[in-house]
């Protein structure tokens, strides 16, 4: 099953209520990935939400078979692997994130977050 691990970029111009969700977000939150074929920058753009506030994109280079898979109709699952960290309204880390073509397995609470080589626990 292919897979993305990067982070979610551009929160800080999605104002702020992004930012705040973006605040608030934890460790296995679930992100909605959209594509969006007709954005004017980038053709391979994906958006990436938050239940329903739109709080990023994935990065431009690392997007492009993300988003042809969505356009495809194939079920892309997200989660947060690492909180962003926001400080007085501003973010200062970006999140990142785990991408998997296809079901995400729940592994409950307190258990891996995800490959081991992308956790940041040190």
């Amino acid at each position: 099953m292919p897979e993305l691990k990067t982070a979610i970029v551009g929160t800080k111009f999605r104002g702020a209520d992004a930012v705040k969700a973006l605040a608030n977000a934890t460790r296995g939150a679930r992100i909605t990935l959209k594509a969006e074929p007709d954005n004017e920058h980038d053709p391979n753009a994906t958006a990436c939400y938050l239940g329903d506030c739109h709080i990023g994109y994935i990065p431009r280079g690392q997007n492009e078979a993300l988003s042809t898979a969505l356009r495809s109709g194939k079920t892309c699952d997200a989660e947060i692997t690492l909180e962003g960290i926001v400080y007085k309204g501003e973010v200062k880390a970006a999140p990142k994130v785990w991408i998997i073509w296809g079901p995400v397995p729940d592994i409950g609470p307190n258990q891996n977050d995800g490959p081991a080589d992308f956790r940041e626990d040190t």
